[in-house]
C-alpha cells in the first residue's frame, strides 16, 4: 500500500489545452519521494478533461481515473476522496496547483518525525497561468502551540489563505474526523472549518520553503467590492433563489465552529470558553461582511417581499438570480437564523422587527410578540414597530393581549 494518497477533485480541467492540468500531474512525476498513488474523481466536466488526464497519465499504475455520471457537486467529490484513501498520510492536490520537487518529501519527514503534527505543508508561491512568480505567502500564527485550544484560535484569528488545507494530513487521525462532524455542511470557509478542526487533533507545521505553487485566479473580481463578491457567490450562483446557508453565510460558519467545540473531546469548562471566544474572533473579524448579509436579509423582510407559500403548481420559486419573494418554506428556515444572528448582534439596527415580522407570518404570534418586545426596548419610538403593533392587536384581539410599549 502507497505510504501517500493524493487525491485530485477536478472538473473542466481541459481548460487552455489542458496546460493547467499537465503542469500539476508533471510535478507529481518529478517528486523526489514516489511511494504515492493518485486518485482523480472527474465532476463529469463537460470539456475534453478525460481525453487530457487519460492521456498525462499513460497507463500510470498509480494514478485511478474515476468519472461521475453527473455533477454531484464540488463537496461529494470531496468527501469521496477523502474516504477513498487507505494510505496513511493524505493530500488534497488541485490541477490549478504544482508541487515542488521536494515538496512530499519534506512534508513527509515531518510528519514521521513529530508525532504531534498532523499536518505538514510548506510555504505558497503564488503564480499565473504562464507560471510567473506572484505573491510569497507564509503563515505567520503559530499553529504549532503545545495547547489544542490556542492552536484553535490562532486559526480562526490568524489563518489567511488557508494553503494549510492542500497540504499533507495525518490521514486516519484527521480527515475522516472532519468528513464526519462537518460533511454536508455549505458555508463561508470549509477549508478554514476543517483546519481548526485539525488544529484540535494536533500541530500544523510549516516546511520553510516555497514547495506548494498556486494559481492566483478569480477569487476576487479586479475592482469588485466585497459585498458585489459576496451576492456573486452567495446569491447569484446559488441554484435556489433563498438557500439557508448562502444566505446568511457568515453567521451559518460562525454557528458551525461552535457546534465543532461541542462535539469536540476537550473538557466541558475548556469548551464553553473557546465558545465564547470563537464568537468573539469571528465577529471582530468578519463584523463587516456579518453586518451586512444580516442587513439584506432584514431589508428584505421588513419590505414585505414574502408570501404565505406556494400554492399550485404556476407558482413556482422564481427563476436563479431573480428574488422577489420570500416563500413559507424559507421564512421557517430564516427564522431560526435570525434568532441565532440575534443572539451574536442584539443590537443590529431592525433585526429584532424583523424576526417579529416573520414570526407573524408564520402564524406564531406569541413568538411574534416576544420579539415585538426586544424591538420596543430597543426602538420605543419606531413608526414600523408601531405599525406592527397594530397588526398584532388586531390579530389576537382586546386590550388585555396588547404588547407592552
Amino acid at each position: 500500500m502507497p505510504l501517500i494518497t493524493l487525491g485530485m477533485p477536478l472538473y473542466k480541467g481541459g481548460r487552455n489545452d489542458g496546460r493547467l492540468l499537465k503542469r500539476a500531474l508533471d510535478s507529481l512525476f518529478k517528486q523526489t519521494f514516489q511511494d504515492f498513488k493518485v486518485v482523480i474523481i472527474d465532476n463529469d466536466s463537460p470539456d475534453n478533461t478525460e481525453k487530457i488526464v487519460r492521456k498525462l497519465i499513460k497507463g500510470d499504475p498509480r494514478f485511478s481515473y474515476h468519472r461521475n455520471p453527473v455533477n454531484l457537486g464540488p463537496f461529494y467529490n470531496f468527501t469521496r476522496l477523502v474516504m477513498a484513501c487507505d494510505s496513511e498520510y493524505y493530500m488534497e492536490f488541485h490541477f490549478d496547483c504544482y508541487l515542488g520537487p521536494t515538496c512530499l518529501e519534506e512534508c513527509l519527514k515531518i510528519l514521521e518525525d513529530d508525532p504531534a503534527a498532523v499536518i505538514a505543508y510548506p510555504y505558497c508561491q503564488f503564480v499565473d497561468e504562464a507560471g510567473n512568480l506572484l505573491d510569497l505567502y507564509l503563515d505567520k500564527a503559530d499553529f504549532a502551540h503545545d495547547d489544542p485550544g490556542q492552536r484553535y484560535l490562532n486559526v480562526l484569528s490568524g489563518m489567511g489563505w488557508c494553503t494549510a488545507y492542500q497540504g499533507l494530513w495525518r490521514h486516519r487521525a484527521t480527515v475522516r474526523a472532519q468528513v464526519e462532524t462537518t460533511a454536508g455542511r455549505r458555508n463561508a470557509s470549509m477549508d478554514n472549518e476543517f483546519l481548526a478542526l485539525a488544529a484540535l487533533k494536533g500541530k500544523l507545521v510549516q516546511v520553510p520553503k516555497p514547495l506548494f505553487f498556486r494559481l492566483k485566479d478569480d477569487y476576487q473580481k479586479k475592482g469588485e467590492t466585497q459585498e458585489a463578491r459576496f451576492d456573486r457567490l452567495y446569491f447569484k450562483s446559488a441554484y435556489h433563489p433563498y438557500p439557508r446557508a448562502h444566505f446568511l453565510p457568515f453567521c451559518t460558519w460562525i454557528r458551525d465552529h461552535c457546534h465543532d467545540l461541542l462535539a469536540a473531546d476537550l473538557p466541558l469548562d475548556r469548551k464553553d470558553e473557546l465558545v465564547h471566544q470563537t464568537v468573539s474572533i469571528l465577529l471582530k473579524r468578519y463584523k463587516h461582511m456579518v453586518d451586512y448579509e444580516l442587513g439584506r436579509a432584514v431589508d428584505l423582510v421588513l419590505k414585505g417581499e414574502f408570501k404565505t407559500g406556494l400554492t399550485g403548481p404556476d407558482e413556482a420559486p422564481p427563476p436563479k438570480g431573480q428574488y422577489k419573494y420570500l416563500d413559507f418554506v424559507y421564512l421557517s428556515q430564516l427564522v431560526m437564523d435570525l434568532e441565532y444572528a440575534h443572539g451574536l448582534r442584539p443590537d443590529f439596527p431592525k433585526l429584532a422587527l424583523a424576526r417579529a415580522v416573520v414570526r407573524l407570518e408564520l402564524g406564531q404570534q406569541a413568538e411574534a410578540l416576544v420579539a415585538l418586545e426586544a424591538a420596543f426596548r430597543q426602538n420605543p419610538g419606531d413608526q414600523e414597530i408601531q405599525e406592527l403593533r397594530g397588526r398584532l392587536q388586531k390579530i389576537v384581539g382586546g386590550p388585555g393581549n396588547q404588547p407592552a410599549a
